[in-house]
Parts: structure tokens; C-alpha cells; sequence
């Protein structure tokens, strides 16, 4: 009554005896008798039903119910401020088990304990696959109920989950157990974006539906008792609520039966995996037991050495990564230090050398650093001195051998160093005089600098 009287003043564009429509509509004193509403006004439902309210009449309903009703009338203009429903983009896959969706909401039961509820739904049909109660989101529990659902209606296409790390961490570069189960079985493991529910929408708004049904209930004790909430929580949403997302608004079930269920995937074959090889660690031997006083053990580095008081023994390559007994009479200088193997086979014998050494050798005799190197030249190769010489004189030196000296001896034995008139003068700073006999029997000088 209260509706069709506002409508019907609203088409005839009649005097509203209403004072508080007036001041609602700028008039000064509430009077309405210029107020003549046009034909095609902006109607405010918010205003009209305020004014009304003010003065006593019947119980008006809501503001949205007289804006739709005015719409649906003619009276009021449709100007949505967001995009309609009927622009949005569905999406849905074709067939039932062409896409399951699996997430775990948390529930608290009597005394603040809390748990985990999952469920699993089919993204076609909404069908409500399973709905376990457990302690806690696990990799276990997950994959429980994902084998639960399988061998009760087939193995799906793909497994849509968000991105916890019971479900699906591959986002976080972690291989999740329940992964590695379902592709198993063929089925595609899949995520959203993080921090983006809007994908795994349907199975939010699952749970939210579950969550009314269970806020009515008495509040559950045990997971006995959740289970049996929730299960009959199951055949209602199934089987007996029109779903409003479904065409029509048929159920869960109606919907899953008038679809013929996709076909099941196929499993890959289990292609080896390479992994590097790891190298084979041999065994550490163990020292044997009751060793003497004084006894340490030492391990080979792989130059073959080991370190005893900050000296350096070598051993030998061969006994490298193993362990060796070092038995020492004393710690001075020249006291006798014993290496030996865990069999008691002696390898070296040392004695402690003087402060200043730090590396000792395998006993083996080492080549003296003064000693000159033998050199092996055959007596026809030329020396640097003669190769110098016979580029000056244009000529190969002669391997001959020296005029004898025919100056004469003093009778101490010394010769008299007696003037030659080819000597060179004395050489100038800077400067220095080569003297060289050829095999041209001429003395050949060169200077250098």
C-alpha cells in the first residue's frame, strides 16, 4: 500500500500534502503547493522514504527495495555507479573433474581448540567432493582427502590450491608433497597469484555458506562430532539448496549429472631425473684404542704432509685423506719423532729440527743449491764470447789453442809485465774495452758502453 501510493503520486506528478517533503525539496515552510513533482524526476529514494518516515505512516520498506521497485516501474532511471553483473567474465570449466578446488579454513571448537576443515568442490558443477575436519593443515591431511575424493569420483584434470606450503609452495621454490601426489596420478597441480583469493573464489564463498550453516548448530566438541555437522552440512548443500551461481538455480548434484564428467587424465611416465653424482666418502678410520702417553693422531691433506708443532713433516701423496700416529721422545731440538700408520708400520723417522725450520722432507737427499750443474757442450759449439767476436771480424772463431807466453819469468816466479805495442790506451769514462784472440791470429777489441 505504502509503495503503490508513492509510485502512483510519483506518475501523476500530484501535490504531496507532506511538509517535510517540502523542506525536503528546498521550499521554504514545508509548503507544497508549487511543489509539482515533473514527469521524469531524479528521484532519491534515500529522501522520499526519510520524509514519509518522519511522519508516522506504515512501516516503509528498505531503500533498495524502492529504488529496484522504482526502477522496474519507470519511474526512476537505472544508473549503476559499478559494472553490471551481466558485463562480468565467468569462469568455469566444461565438465565435472575437469578442475578440482581444495583450500582448509580454521574452526574452533569448545575451549578455543582450534582445527582445519577442508574442502574439496568441483569447479563445474559447485559439488561439494569432500569436507574432512582434521587437527591441522598438513601435506598428510591434504593429501588424504584428494584420495578420499579420487576413489570415490575419479581422478581430475587439474587441482586448483592456493599457495600454503601444505598445499602448493612451488611459488616459494618448494616441492610440495601433495604436488608430487597428485602428478602421480596426471593430474595438473595450479595456483593463483599470492595474496589474490578472488581466484579460489568459489571455495571462499563455500566457506562462508558452511560457516552460517555450522554458526547454527551447537557448538562441537570433538572432530567426531564437527565431522557429523559438516557432513550433513554436505547432502543439504548437494542435494537440497538451489545454488545461485548455477543456472537455473539448480543444485550441486543436478548439476553434476547433467555433464558428462571429463576424461581422466594420463599419467607421465617417470622419466629419470638427473642428479649430480656425489662423490664417495671413504670411511674415517678409527684411531685404536689405549694409545700411549704422548701419542697423537694426525690426518694426511692431500699434498701428503701433516703439521706437528708447527712443522711441517712430509709423508707422501699415497697416504693422503688417511690418519698416522706421531709418537715423539722429547720436545728439544733434535729429539726423535716416530710417524706411523694405525697398523704400526713405521712411514718416517725425524728428528726435531732447531728453531727457524718449518718443513722437513721424506729422507730423501736433495741437490745441494751451491753445487754448479754439469753442463754437457760439445767441444765444437762456440761460445757467447766467440760468436761476439766472429761477428766483429766478420769471421768463425778458431777452437785453437793459445801462443805459449814468451815474456820473460821473474825469479819469484812472476812474469814482467812487458809493454805490447797492439795494448788498446787506456779506455775512457764510461766505456770498457773487450780483448779477444781469433783464429785469425789478430786481437780483436770491441767496445761497449
Amino acid at each position: 500500500m505504502f509503495v503503490g501510493l508513492l509510485v502512483s503520486c510519483l506518475r501523476a506528478s500530484v501535490t504531496i500534502p507532506c511538509p517535510d517533503i517540502g523542506d525536503a525539496m528546498g521550499l521554504r515552510g514545508g509548503d507544497t503547493s508549487a511543489a509539482r513533482l515533473p514527469r521524469w524526476p531524479p528521484i532519491n529514494p534515500s529522501t522520499r522514504v526519510s520524509a514519509l518516515r518522519s511522519r508516522s505512516l506504515a512501516p516503509a520498506p528498505s531503500t533498495a527495495s524502492l529504488a529496484r521497485i522504482f526502477r522496474e516501474t519507470g519511474v526512476a532511471r537505472s544508473e549503476p555507479r559499478k559494472k553490471p553483473r551481466s558485463a562480468w567474465r565467468w569462469c568455469v570449466y566444461p565438465a565435472p573433474n575437469a578442475c578440482w578446488q581444495l583450500d582448509a579454513a580454521e574452526y574452533v571448537l569448545t575451549g578455543g581448540r582450534k582445527c582445519v576443515i577442508f574442502q574439496l568442490i568441483d569447479d563445474h558443477s559447485r559439488y561439494a567432493v569432500a569436507s574432512p575436519a582434521a587437527a591441522g593443515e598438513t601435506a598428510e591431511d591434504a593429501i588424504a582427502v584428494f584420495d578420499k575424493a579420487v576413489a570415490a569420483h575419479g581422478v581430475p584434470g587439474r587441482l586448483l590450491t592456493d599457495n600454503g606450503l601444505a598445499l602448493n609452495p612451488s611459488g616459494r621454490g618448494l616441492a610440495g608433497r601433495l604436488v608430487a601426489h597428485v602428478a602421480a596420478l596426471g593430474t595438473e597441480a595450479i595456483t593463483g597469484k599470492p595474496y589474490k583469493p578472488t581466484t579460489q573464489g568459489k571455495n571462499e564463498r563455500f566457506h562462508q555458506t558452511l560457516f552460517r550453516y555450522l554458526d547454527k548448530q551447537p557448538l562441537a566438541a570433538t572432530l567426531t562430532q564437527l565431522q557429523a555437522q559438516i557432513d550433513a552440512f554436505d547432502h543439504i548443500y548437494n542435494t537440497q539448496r538451489p545454488h545461485q551461481g548455477l543456472p537455473g538455480r539448480i543444485t550441486p548434484l543436478a548439476a553434476w549429472e547433467a555433464t558428462p564428467k571429463a576424461d581422466p587424465p594420463r599419467p607421465k611416465p617417470n622419466r629419470p631425473v638427473y642428479r649430480p653424482p656425489v662423490p664417495a666418502v671413504a670411511p674415517r678410520p678409527t684411531p685404536p684404542a689405549g694409545l700411549p702417553a704422548g701419542t697423537r693422531v694426525r690426518t694426511v691433506n692431500t699434498t701428503g704432509t701433516i703439521g706437528v708443532d708447527s712443522v711441517i713433516y712430509k709423508i707422501g701423496v699415497d697416504h693422503a685423506f688417511g690418519q698416522v700416529l706421531v709418537v715423539g721422545d722429547g720436545s728439544q731440538p733434535g729429539d726423535k719423532i716416530t710417524i706411523t700408520d694405525l697398523h704400526n708400520e713405521i712411514l718416517a723417522e725425524h728428528t726435531r729440527p732447531p728453531p727457524g725450520i718449518r718443513h722437513i722432507g721424506n729422507d730423501h737427499p736433495a741437490e745441494p743449491a751451491d753445487q754448479p750443474r754439469e753442463r754437457h757442450r760439445s767441444p765444437d759449439t762456440p761460445t757467447v764470447t766467440d760468436v761476439l767476436c766472429g761477428r766483429e771480424c766478420g769471421r768463425r772463431p778458431s777452437r785453437t789453442a793459445p801462443e805459449p807466453d814468451t815474456r820473460p819469468h821473474h825469479p819469484g816466479g812472476h812474469r814482467h809485465a812487458a809493454p805490447h805495442a797492439s795494448h788498446p790506451p787506456p779506455p775512457h769514462h764510461g766505456t770498457r774495452n773487450v780483448s779477444t784472440t781469433c783464429g785469425c791470429g789478430t786481437r780483436c777489441s770491441r767496445s761497449s758502453a
